[in-house]
Parts: C-alpha cells; sequence; structure tokens
C-alpha cells in the first residue's frame, strides 16, 4: 500500500478512537477501535503515517461541531477550530516529515 493510504488508515484509527472516547456508544466501540490502531501499528510504517492520528481525530471534532451547528446547548464554535487545527497540524506535518529535505523522511 502507498504511504499515503496508510496516513488514511492512520485517520481512520484516530478517528474511531476519539469517536469511543465522546461517545455513549464508546464502552461498544473502544474495543474495536483498539484492535484497528494495533492492525494499523503492527503493519504500517513507522513514521510518518502516525501522524494521521491527529488528522483523524480532528475529523471527529469537525463532524461533531457540523452536527451541533445551529442545535441549542453545545457551542461549535471550539469543536470546529480544534478540529480544523488538528486537521492542518496532521496533514502539513505528514506532507513535511515525507520531504526528501527533512530528517525524518524514508530512507
Amino acid at each position: 500500500m502507498r504511504a499515503c493510504g496508510w496516513f488514511w488508515l492512520w485517520s481512520l484509527a484516530g478517528a474511531l478512537l476519539a469517536f469511543s472516547l465522546v461517545s455513549f456508544v464508546g464502552v461498544l466501540t473502544g474495543l474495536p477501535a483498539v484492535l484497528v490502531l494495533l492492525l494499523v501499528a503492527r503493519r504500517s510504517p513507522t513514521w510518518p503515517e502516525p501522524l494521521g492520528l491527529l488528522t483523524g481525530v480532528g475529523a471527529l471534532c469537525i463532524a461533531v461541531a457540523a452536527l451541533n451547528w445551529g442545535a441549542d446547548g453545545l457551542d461549535p464554535a471550539p469543536w470546529l477550530a480544534a478540529g480544523a487545527g488538528l486537521v492542518v497540524l496532521g496533514t502539513v506535518a505528514y506532507g513535511l516529515a515525507g520531504r526528501s529535505s527533512s530528517p525524518y523522511a524514508r530512507r
């Protein structure tokens, strides 16, 4: 699998873990999330693909903000800001770490 694919699998694992932490069904989704994380961790390259965890958590924060936009109760602005920051941070860090001039680039 290409490196970018592993990044997105790490993102999925991050989103599943975050969902199990913020959801009331987290008791049911926690074990599958940990299993997905372990499976991806065993098979993927070691660096920089795990930066996808940040992107996955950020994507879940954006989804929470979108679901609560216009609803009473939960203010979606902090969720949106945190999610956008995490998505940008994870994606940009992955892009920079994968460049050949980076000290963390694959060899």
